[in-house]
């Protein structure tokens, strides 16, 4: 068994999708992934590098090397605290790591997936996944692989922050095929703004998707829990203009100059303001 996939083409048609997603629980119980290429898989950025050695040793050797220079470039009291937090350093400046982001809103997403213009008019995608079900196909994979972990709770395992403390325990120490959602327990603004949070796989030396299809195999149900939709060229225009009705755009997303001076491409592409357009047009005319 593997995931759903549907296929939308408007606008409406999408949010009609996401709305019939949060019949089956509340809105925090799912998370989402906006991809520019419908073709591409579920994959972090460490497995997308070349390399011929086992990634748990690339994962080590970057962190080796991450650590050891960190400090010429980030203040002290911004130094992480545990192996999450460096990671989660890591990934926001681009370093190849086991995390996948991923974010609550659908709408964040949304815009992720549709914000670069296809010149080759492929459709984007929009993945769903919940967190309900990723967190109790890896309590049943935790508890009898993990001495110590037999009376591990569902409250404790729905909690990210818990999951962060224990982390090494989990993810580090040991190789068990499992997806869990992480956050860290110091959240730096990117995250907070973009309502961001990590799908970390357990076995690090298979790929994301092998780990998430671990689930599908041993209960059979992935199609109820995972969600592909591919998103048309044709729903592009009206959901940006949408989206920057909502106030989600780069200069939201990216704090600073560089994230509004980005976000005004899409002013212009979507002719958002288009008052003013025709102001400047009647003068240069």
């Amino acid at each position: 068994m593997t995931w759903r996939e549907e296929t939308v083409t408007q606008w409406k048609d999408l949010k009609e999708i996401l709305s019939k997603l949060y019949d089956y629980g509340h809105v925090g119980n799912w998370v989402f992934r906006g991809q520019e290429d419908y073709s591409w898989a579920l994959s972090t950025s460490l497995e997308r590098i070349h390399i011929d050695i086992n990634r748990r040793v690339a994962e080590e050797y970057l962190l080796y090397e991450f650590k050891g220079a960190a400090h010429h470039y980030i203040d002290f009291s911004g130094i992480p605290q545990n192996t999450l937090e460096w990671l989660a350093l890591m990934q926001h400046h681009g370093a190849p790591t086991r995390l996948l982001d991923f974010t609550k809103s659908p709408f964040v997403g949304c815009y992720f997936a549709l914000e670069k213009y296809p010149r080759d008019k492929k459709p984007a995608a929009l993945w769903a996944i919940n967190t309900d079900w990723l967190d109790t196909q890896a309590l049943h994979n935790i508890r009898p692989n993990i001495v110590g972990y037999d009376r591990l709770r569902d409250y404790q395992i729905e909690d990210p922050r818990w999951v962060a403390s224990e982390f090494d325990s989990i993810f580090v120490n040991h190789s068990i095929l499992l997806v869990l959602p992480v956050e860290p327990i110091r959240m730096n603004e990117r995250l907070v703004v973009q309502q961001g949070i990590f799908l970390c796989p357990g076995a690090i030396e298979k790929t994301f998707e092998e780990n998430l299809l671990h689930y599908g195999e041993s209960t059979g149900d992935m199609s109820k829990y995972v969600l592909k939709i591919k998103l048309e060229n044709s729903v592009r225009e009206e959901a940006l203009y949408e989206l920057h009705a909502m106030n989600i755009n780069r200069a939201s997303l990216f704090r600073g100059i560089d994230g509004f001076a980005k976000s005004l491409e899409h002013k212009l592409e979507i002719e958002h303001d288009r008052r003013q357009m025709d102001r400047i047009m009647k003068e240069l005319a």
